[in-house]
């Protein structure tokens, strides 16, 4: 695993959040949309899942152009694979995502099936391929150190 992931899933691991049993389908996610780690937004700017800049972001994060497979845009830069975890639920607490916690509740697929198709246009094709994930993202929490 990458030393960088490796560090992502540490800190995740030992990281207060609200629904803790979010942790193997949102450390997917941001193994899907990374590269596992590798990607070029993970790498240079602690950005695991493709966090474009929002001014809600202010206290979390940094803007910075970035050129994605979508195209140049602002985009998020964390200072810490800490920031980016605190950065990506202060993300969801904005207008789109109004409503996962009732979701969340409900349990990690629901949480998914209804953040996914805000998040990515693929809709269900994302939903499904983040899912598919959950199992290798499950063993590399548990297998974490605790940061």
């Amino acid at each position: 695993m990458p030393e960088l992931l490796e560090e992502l899933a540490s800190r995740y691991r030992s990281a207060s959040i609200e629904f803790p049993s979010l942790r193997p389908v949102t450390f997917a996610q941001w193994m899907l949309e990374s590269g596992r780690g590798t990607s070029g937004l993970a790498v240079q700017h602690l950005n695991f899942a493709g966090l474009k800049w929002r001014s809600e972001m202010v206290g979390y994060a940094t803007p910075v152009e970035y050129q994605a497979s979508d195209g140049p845009g602002l985009y998020c830069r964390f200072a810490s694979v800490t920031a980016f975890i605190a950065g990506y639920w202060r993300f969801l607490a904005r207008p789109p995502y109004h409503g996962w916690e009732e979701h969340a509740a409900e349990g990690p697929e629901a949480f998914i099936h209804f953040i996914g198709p805000i998040f990515n246009p693929a809709g269900e094709v994302y939903v499904n391929k983040v899912l598919g994930l959950v199992p290798e993202a499950k063993k590399l929490l548990d297998e974490a150190d605790g940061g």
